[in-house]
């Protein structure tokens, strides 16, 4: 048995795509006969960590967002003493640089997944961010990027966006899509229980948007594009499934943007929802929209193929022209303007453009996303390196 150890800062499902990603794949990589251990920086008492398919090891949160801890290169000497390969999942907080430093130690090889946190939007947003990031890229991260044996892109469009950053470095890339096991069938008994859950949404046509609160997600375009136009749509609901956001003032925001146009009752706020209620919230909507100004990959657009929703994403979504090459959904700008255009679009397209966009959709997903496809992709790199 094969035996790789994982390290990554937290695997709060509230995180986004690369906690999900190992949660997916683990259970698949046992049947290639490779053992997942998990490190990540949680409390001990985290109640994510309970119950997962592979073993998990709390180091403890560290201080603040950045997770440094006295002592964690050493726990993690000892620790990857007892594992055949090791991946680094993301940058810019202690995990990454305390493992780099470990496996330094003892010479051990290791990969690295930049989970798109080398996107120039960061840049554009966050300036003064970017500023000391570059002043620890050129201390420390660049060391960790050069030291590995590969790194790992979800999609060749992530390589694009981050080739900045490797001036005058010499990287091996890999490329590994993120997957997914295929949905629950019975789509019909997932729709029941969502809907029993929120019946105001019965005999509604619906807009879904189900990811992470955030403004890197575009909802606040998103909402004001609802606002304009639900009013020549009495049935039209858009429905914000998702962890609550931590920025106050993008609440406030959001807030404002409901009051203006009158639609506190057309947006329904449920909250994350897991399991059944996330099936239910796919199959039950009319369309699924996510306009983000980065997303790596999205993993919830990789569940929205799966279920034939008729999907609209924005061209920051770094799998959209995988999407758009086969006609299976629609491609928009992460404007207010676009995703009016876009909604509208979706919204009168004729049955049968509708079917076969979804058809689309489906075989995409078996093609490019289904999670038996990745590992075997996935498992193919190890074994290179073993």
């Amino acid at each position: 048995m094969l035996k790789l150890l994982r390290v990554i800062h937290s695997i709060n499902p509230e995180v986004g795509g690369p906690p999900e990603g190992i949660l997916q794949i683990s259970p698949l990589l046992s049947s290639y006969g490779i053992e997942t251990t998990v490190a990540c920086l949680d409390e001990p008492d985290s109640e994510w960590l309970i119950n997962k398919p592979y073993n998990v090891i709390s180091l403890g949160k560290g201080f603040l967002n950045y997770g440094f801890q006295f002592g964690l290169v050493s726990k993690l000497t000892s620790l990857a003493k007892n594992y055949d390969l090791v991946i680094i999942h993301g940058l810019w907080q202690y995990h990454s640089l305390a493992t780099f430093l470990a496996l330094k130690r003892i010479e051990k090889k290791y990969f690295l997944f930049t989970h798109g946190m080398l996107d120039p939007w960061f840049k554009k947003k966050y300036p003064l961010k970017h500023i000391k990031k570059l002043i620890y890229w050129n201390i420390f991260e660049r060391n960790v990027v050069k030291g590995a044996e590969a790194i790992f892109f979800t999609s060749t469009q992530e390589e694009y966006l981050s080739k900045n950053w490797f001036k005058n470095i010499k990287i091996n890339k890999k490329f590994i899509n993120y997957g997914i096991n295929r949905k629950p069938e019975n789509p019909e008994k997932f729709k029941k229980v969502f809907l029993k859950r929120f019946p105001y949404l019965n005999n509604k046509k619906i807009i879904l948007f189900l990811s992470r609160i955030d403004y890197k997600k575009g909802i606040d375009i998103l909402i004001e594009a609802f606002g304009k136009i639900s009013h020549d749509h009495p049935d039209l609901v858009l429905v914000v499934a998702g962890p609550s956001s931590r920025d106050y003032q993008l609440k406030l925001k959001l807030n404002s943007l409901i009051n203006i146009f009158r639609i506190k009752d057309k947006v329904i706020f449920t909250g994350m929802l897991k399991n059944e209620m996330k099936w239910g919230a796919y199959y039950s909507s009319d369309i699924f929209c996510l306009p983000s100004h980065s997303e790596n990959f999205g993993i919830v657009v990789a569940e929205a193929l799966s279920c034939g929703c008729l999907l609209g994403i924005s061209d920051k979504v770094n799998i959209y022209q995988e999407i758009k090459n086969a006609n299976a959904g629609i491609i928009l700008k992460d404007t207010t303007d676009d995703v009016i255009k876009a909604l509208d679009k979706m919204l009168n397209l004729s049955n049968d453009d509708k079917a076969e966009m979804k058809k689309n959709a489906l075989t995409l997903f078996d093609k490019k996303f289904n999670l038996l496809n990745t590992a075997n992709i996935f498992v193919n790199i190890l074994k290179e390196y073993i």
